[in-house]
């Protein structure tokens, strides 16, 4: 070996070591809190559930089955297990989830000692949930001390190679990075992932304009008529896991358990609701921004049938407002895709007359109104007329609309085409 290839082993030897060092100094400050609480205590009260020998070490399992047609809220679980998949994906605007059978799906959720991820966060329940026949089943790992998470890992990973799909709340930001950490962490090779379906992505899409913020207890509440009991918050769990290493007492402890059963339940009804609403007749509906949210949804998802029938359902439920104007506009746009133009002048009209005149909505639908009838009707006085609103109706009107008046304007004096309709109506 020549004098600068052993220079450049040496380079690579002492790279490799300080890689290797700065993996054994990755255990944060917060992991290492949590190790010195655990010498604290050394016979704490013994958890809820079992404890398993494996060839790995021991694995402490709190197990449950919901009766079969038990109901979070208004809302019967097993009621997900007739959603088509084709729904699901839809709704999460991802084909892969389109192989999903809901009866093998695996719900996934994490509490853990600290919440914002990181090597130094350990994961101290790993929660899992799966349809047995038509009852909802929970298995719930904790991690009574630092320092023996393999058993919970591994038993995960063959949890997770049975699942069709994997479903999780915020699992794409947290849990799954999270869980991947800790393999990694551990030296064993981390499962591969089947197709991944983000709870809070769906419900944000839907939910966020009514509801406001999306966390799953305010979605509970809000969309399932079910309210928590004494639960436990999230932002205090790490503190109550630190306190039962301090102190062996199990104190709150049992209700972090709860709490996470209760999280794991509730993404499998929330999932359920979601894909009912998508599908479900108008006369399913109540409220209006759901609808024009759903119909948003089923746009992105390229299903044109679905999005006429639920902004049109949308429109009725809301016949006088700004909702049923917004949503007649989307009714429009969907209609010009489809070819049907007489259609989406008749929506953009009726529009036009819910808006707020003077509104950004309304400048909206005269602009679109104004590309109706420049481009498909031939209208050119009442696209003149249109595109004059919708720069009449903005405070600063973009550089498109000001292009769009001053072509009109051109095109009309030099070809004195169309009839003088009446000034539009907003």
């Amino acid at each position: 070996r020549t004098a600068p290839e052993q220079e450049s082993a040496n380079a690579r030897a002492s790279t490799l070591d300080a890689l290797r060092t700065a993996i054994r100094d990755m255990e944060s400050r917060e992991e290492r809190r949590t190790r010195r609480a655990a010498t604290l205590n050394e016979t704490p009260e013994p958890l809820p559930g079992r404890c398993e020998e494996t060839p790995h070490g021991p694995l402490h399992i709190v197990e449950t089955a919901l009766e079969p047609h038990h109901a979070h809220g208004r809302v019967p679980v097993a009621r997900l297990l007739e959603a088509r998949p084709e729904t699901l994906a839809k709704l999460a605007l991802d084909d892969r989830i389109a192989t999903v059978d809901p009866r093998r799906v695996l719900f996934l959720d994490l509490e853990t000692t600290g919440l914002h991820g990181g090597t130094g966060t350990l994961p101290f329940l790993i929660g899992v949930a799966w349809f047995e026949d038509e009852s909802l089943r929970l298995e719930q790992l904790v991690l009574p001390r630092p320092g023996g998470e393999g058993p919970m890992l591994r038993f995960l990973r063959d949890r997770i190679a049975r699942a069709s799909g994997v479903v999780t709340f915020n699992g794409k930001s947290f849990d799954w990075p999270l869980v991947r950490t800790r393999y990694v962490m551990n030296r064993l090779v981390p499962p591969e992932l089947p197709p991944h379906l983000d709870v809070l992505h769906c419900a944000r899409r839907v939910w966020k304009r009514r509801i406001g913020e999306t966390r799953l207890v305010t979605l509970e509440r809000e969309v399932l008529g079910h309210y928590r009991e004494d639960d436990v918050p999230s932002a205090s769990i790490p503190t109550v896991y630190l306190e039962y290493l301090r102190t062996g007492r199990l104190g709150r402890l049992a209700g972090v358990i709860e709490h996470n059963g209760h999280d794991l339940v509730a993404m499998a009804a929330i999932l359920a609701r979601l894909a009912e609403l998508f599908d479900a007749g108008a006369e399913e509906h109540d409220e209006p921004l759901d609808l024009l949210a759903l119909a948003e949804v089923a746009v992105r998802a390229k299903d044109p049938e679905r999005a006429l029938a639920l902004s049109r359902a949308s429109a009725e439920a809301d016949a006088q407002g700004a909702t049923g104007a917004a949503a007649l506009l989307l009714h429009a746009r969907v209609l010009r895709r489809a070819g049907d133009i007489e259609g989406e002048g008749n929506a953009l009209d009726r529009a036009l007359a819910l808006a707020e005149a003077g509104s950004s909505l309304a400048s909206t639908i005269h602009t679109e109104l104004a590309k109706h009838h420049e481009h498909r009707t031939k209208n050119l006085h009442r696209a003149l007329t249109h595109a004059r609103a919708a720069v009449a109706q903005t405070g600063a009107p973009d550089d498109d609309s000001v292009r769009r008046v001053e072509r009109l304007v051109e095109r009309v004096e030099r070809t004195g085409i169309g009839s003088r309709p009446s000034a539009p109506r907003a």
